[in-house]
């Protein structure tokens, strides 16, 4: 695997058992284990992990491992990326959050989406609180209501959405969304009233 794609960059392979050469990194999709620090810095990554497509007969319980086998390798490592991203495997995250608590607004659209990890409310919980006295806006399809069950740790979540609730001012606009309005290639509705 290493020589076809030697063309100037250094190739890192995931191993599922102990790494036997520097440019191994030990990871199992099954148990969810990776050595996420050893990916800081990685540029790309090629995921071709999952069951075997030829040699197996097709039957409905091998096409079900098939795919479970791609998606617990592919959620392990985006999550394990996404780690990354946050600045926590690489060390930048002081540097990110003294940049997100610098400007005077901070939006976070498209708040509470779907379910956090206990890394991104911790991290959440210190950007708020870093960021006391400064204002913030946050939109969300959910009521805050609806916000509670998305952090994994109750005591963080009432901790750090009583901070956020608790002193805002609180719009909600029901209606339909703007955004089908916006899609590429919608043709704008003609006016049909006549001009005075």
């Amino acid at each position: 695997m290493r020589e076809p794609l030697n063309t100037g960059h250094d190739v890192v392979t995931l191993v599922r058992r102990a790494p036997a050469a520097e440019h191994e990194i030990a990871w199992d999709p099954a148990a969810g284990t990776i050595d996420a620090e050893r990916l800081a810095g990685i540029d790309a990554v090629v995921h071709l992990a999952g069951a075997g497509i030829g040699d197996h007969r097709w039957t409905d319980e091998y096409k079900l491992e098939i795919l479970r086998s791609r998606t617990t390798s592919t959620v392990l490592l985006s999550g394990a990326l996404a780690e990354l991203a946050g600045g926590h495997a690489d060390g930048t995250w002081t540097r990110r959050l003294r940049e997100l608590t610098r400007p005077a607004v901070l939006v976070l659209d498209d708040f509470a989406m779907r379910e956090l990890t206990p890394a991104q409310a911790d991290d959440l919980y210190e950007l708020i609180t870093e960021r006391a006295g400064r204002s913030l806006i946050l939109t969300s399809n959910r009521s805050p209501v609806d916000w509670y069950p998305l952090f994994p740790n109750p005591v963080v979540a009432e901790s750090l959405l009583d901070r956020l609730i608790n002193n805002s001012h609180q719009l909600f606009m029901n209606g339909a969304s703007y955004r089908p309005h916006k899609r590429p290639g919608r043709v704008a509705p003609q006016d049909t009233t006549t001009p005075r």
